[in-house]
């Protein structure tokens, strides 16, 4: 069965704090050893059959707040991404950057300079 956008989202972000977890407590381990399983972390997800790459337009303002998008501002409908999705997102995203620029974005070609822990872009939620 597919999972929805959300889900597989919500997979992604346990499998990502389970690993940050491991690598907090499991004192043994090297820094440079957990230092490559988090580098190594976003291909082997991507490996997993339920991924596929997120859409976060396909995501309601309820499943942006749950998964820790932001809005930029008051008054603006619009819910920063954050970079913890980021090497999960699929390649062109019809987004809005903050400097006000809307278009569709290629993730190959986003600045991923961030503001706390969220991209310079934002999208509206699905109703």
């Amino acid at each position: 069965m597919n999972k929805t956008t959300f889900e597989v989202a919500k997979i992604i972000r346990q499998i990502i704090v389970n690993a940050a977890a491991d690598g907090m407590n499991y004192l043994s381990w090297t820094p440079k050893m957990i230092t490559k399983m988090l580098r190594e972390l976003p291909e082997e997800i991507r490996k997993i059959e339920f991924f596929s790459p997120i859409d976060p337009t396909d995501l309601t303002e309820k499943e942006m707040i749950e998964l820790g998008f932001r809005k930029w501002e008051e008054g603006n409908p619009m819910y920063l991404i954050p970079l913890w999705l980021f090497p999960f997102l699929q390649e062109e995203i019809n987004a809005e950057c903050i400097n006000g620029e809307k278009r569709i974005f290629k993730k190959s070609e986003m600045d991923i300079d961030t503001r706390f822990g969220l991209l310079a872009y934002g999208v509206i939620p699905k109703k």
